[in-house]
């Protein structure tokens, strides 16, 4: 009975122990899966998270993979990492506990309707796998609407014919008290989404700048604060054509009180300094749009592609002119189109003139309304014989989408009166084509020189001056390779004798230390201490020893070539240190004196370690 006493008094609890001390070495993991939300709308954006919790750092940690699903698509992912630390001191000892973090986040957005299930994660580390819960999500058939923010698209007209331009508008309105936060990049991720979608069936082109305009403005009676992108649109199809739903995602911001445990400091400070912000991502989807676009009616010979309002006009230099001079002939068309559906101008047969390839100046003109196009035309028309003659008229036709009909609009005809010309000896004088002209002009050659001519040298490579200037740019191409090589040897030097200089330097400050120690507190010879240990390693080693963890400085110092053996004397005294800047650990009578020697001991040993790892 004693035995058994005996077993179960001392024996149990150390065998529990040996069998727990490998849980002990092997990181602690958590694994976790959460969504912001689990109640949507179709198209509205979830952020499932996943998160590992773990005592230690995982090296080669994969994001989960996450199934393809026909309930819904995957928008993007994202990850990030963060570490925490905390340091308890009980009963003289310092404990020091790390968390470090791993986020996965997945951006999804529903498909339609219902209630689908997402599925378990599944993540895989050292050997071990670990599961999430399913949970549940549920799509409700109508769009959650926050009465704060609307988001809409409309359109000039709907029904349209193909080349009609209208302006199609998405606007984004929230109410003026509203906690809402419109981010910059959502607005460029609405343009691509609109141009993906219209630009199936219509030319689509931007009405906006770089700055977004606000404007107040009422709808349904209440006042919002819209911001619109205006697009101009032109269909290039015919038939039934729609524009989906586009999502726009903002950020709602929440106040988030501070939480304390006592309720007498929660009721006085928890008011005074406030809580954060929480900016919590939402979704809202703009209606769509449904256009019915209409092919156009058989047209004229001189329809060349402009529908809407359109204009034309014409106009000669002059009514009179001598024979082989020419007329100019100029013409101008205005429609509120782009450049490509505008089309050129057809000139009739000009029989008896020489007519030459017109010099064309477009001009495009962007604003709120829509793009408006002006081209302009100058023809050079020489008449090859004199006497009455006339330029015909000039017609151009369009499609007026108000009248549902072509319309036609001409100018002229233009008379002439070509008198006899200066040179003109011969009763049929002959005038040069446009190729004799164009050939003409070839032979031209300009000869242009400057007021004085100066005598130059005919060999200036035998002028003194220019053989001395000559080496100079390899001179100088010389110098400045040796003077780069040189400041990187002086730089490597200077680390070097950084390096050199460490142990000197901290045996000098331990000494004048120790001589000092008697007469100091063994909490401020320890936080001395510890500065002088730090700046030591940072300059012999290139280490920064200071915030970094108990397994970080062991794998630094371990790449320098530093024996494992010697990493429990140096964390040893490390923690003793800790004990008496922070801790207020017991000290009897000497024990400033032994650290320092400590100290002066294990700068010794780590110049001895690093001077043999170099001689090797």
């Amino acid at each position: 009975m004693a035995g058994g006493a005996f077993f179960v008094r001392y024996t149990l609890p150390l065998l529990l122990a040996v069998l727990c001390l490998p849980a002990s070495v092997r990181a602690n993991v958590q694994f976790s899966v959460s969504a912001d939300r689990t109640k949507a709308s179709p198209g509205e954006q979830i952020v499932v998270t996943a998160k590992v919790v773990s005592s230690k750092r995982l090296d080669n940690l994969q994001q989960p993979p996450l199934p393809g699903s026909e309930h819904f698509s995957v928008i993007r992912t994202s990850q990030n990492q963060n570490q925490s630390q905390s340091v308890q001191i009980i009963n003289g000892r310092m404990q020091r506990s790390i968390e470090i973090t791993y986020t996965f986040h997945y951006f999804i957005a529903p498909k339609k309707a219902g209630s689908f299930t997402f599925p378990s994660l599944t993540l895989s580390h050292d050997g071990k796998t670990y599961r999430s819960k399913p949970f549940t999500i549920t799509v409700a058939r109508e769009l959650v609407s926050n009465p704060d923010i609307l988001v809409r698209m409309y359109a000039g007209k709907r029904r349209l014919y193909v080349g009609e331009q209208t302006i199609l508008t998405f606007e984004v309105a929230h109410k003026p008290q509203a906690s809402i936060n419109l981010p910059d990049h959502e607005w460029m991720d609405a343009v691509r989404r609109i141009e993906e979608n219209a630009g199936k069936h219509f030319a689509v082109t931007r009405l906006f700048g770089n700055r977004l305009g606000r404007e107040q403005t009422r709808i349904d009676g209440e006042t919002y604060l819209a911001y619109r992108l205006r697009f101009s649109i032109i269909p290039v199809t015919s038939g039934n054509v729609n524009i989906a739903r586009i999502p726009y995602e903002y950020r709602e911001l929440r106040q988030q009180s501070r939480r304390r445990v006592d309720p007498f400091f929660d009721g006085f400070f928890g008011d005074f300094f406030g809580g954060g912000v929480q900016a919590i991502p939402k979704t809202a989807q703009s209606n769509a749009l449904s256009f019915e676009c209409r092919s156009l009616p058989p047209a004229p010979s001189t329809f060349t592609g402009t529908v809407g309002s359109a204009r034309f006009r014409a106009q000669v230099n002059r009514n009179e002119v001598p024979a082989g001079e020419a007329v100019t002939l100029k013409l101008e068309l205005r429609g509120q189109t782009r450049p490509g559906n505008l089309g050129d101008i057809k000139l009739p047969e000009l029989n008896g003139f020489e007519v030459f390839t017109p010099e064309v100046h477009t001009y495009v003109d962007t604003a709120e309304t829509g793009i408006s196009t002006r081209k302009t035309y100058k023809y050079l028309v020489i008449p090859q014989q004199k006497g009455e003659t006339s330029i015909p008229e000039i017609a151009w036709s369009y499609f007026d989408p108000s009248s549902n009909s072509y319309q036609t609009v001409s100018a002229g005809p233009f008379p002439l009166k070509v008198t006899k010309g200066a040179e003109d000896s011969r009763p049929q004088a002959r005038y040069l084509t446009r190729e004799e002209i164009r050939e003409v002009g070839r032979d031209i050659r300009y000869i242009k020189t400057p007021s004085t001519v100066t005598a130059r040298t005919p060999a200036p490579h035998r002028n003194p001056l220019f053989i001395i200037l000559f080496p100079l740019p390899l001179f100088l191409a010389v110098f400045s390779t040796l003077y780069k090589f040189q400041m990187t040897r002086r730089a490597e030097n200077r680390a070097q004798s950084v390096r050199n200089r460490a142990a000197r330097r901290a045996i000098g400050d331990l000494g004048r230390i120790s001589n000092k120690s008697s007469q100091q507190k063994p909490d401020a010879v320890a936080g001395q201490l510890a500065g002088i240990m730090n700046t030591y390693i940072a300059n012999r080693f290139g280490i920064a020893a200071t915030g970094a963890t108990r397994e970080e400085l062991s794998h630094a110092l371990a790449r320098h070539g530093l024996p494992e053996t010697f990493f429990d004397s140096f964390h040893a005294f490390n923690e003793r240190l800790d004990a008496y800047r922070f801790g207020g650990g017991a000290a009897g009578q000497g024990s400033a004196e032994e650290l320092a020697r400590q100290a002066h001991h294990i700068v010794e040993e780590l110049e001895r370690a690093a001077k043999g790892r170099k001689a090797k």
